[in-house]
């Protein structure tokens, strides 16, 4: 993959991160919230934890796609046996 092909799929990644933190951020604001007494909203809730799904999706989406190359397969960095035993976390 070239430099600037890479750059790209590295600031998409750096975006949903940002975007996942706002996400986050808005969740954790409406949870205080609520434990606070305040009303909730379980549709906004919802539909911020879909975004945050979707968030997640285009980080890994766009991360994997800047170590790989024209062939598919991960650069002289990329050990991707160690993706394989580990666990989710």
């Amino acid at each position: 993959m070239d430099i600037k092909s890479k750059t790209l799929k590295l600031a998409q990644t750096y975006t949903a991160i940002n975007n996942a933190r706002s996400i986050l951020d808005g969740l954790e604001e409406q949870t205080s919230n609520y434990a606070s007494g305040d009303s909730f909203d379980l549709a906004l809730f919802a539909k911020r934890s879909l975004s945050l799904k979707k968030a997640q999706e285009v980080i890994l989406t766009s991360f994997i796609e800047s170590v790989l190359d024209e062939k598919g397969e991960g650069g002289p960095k990329v050990k991707s046996s160690s993706l394989v035993d580990r666990a989710p976390t």
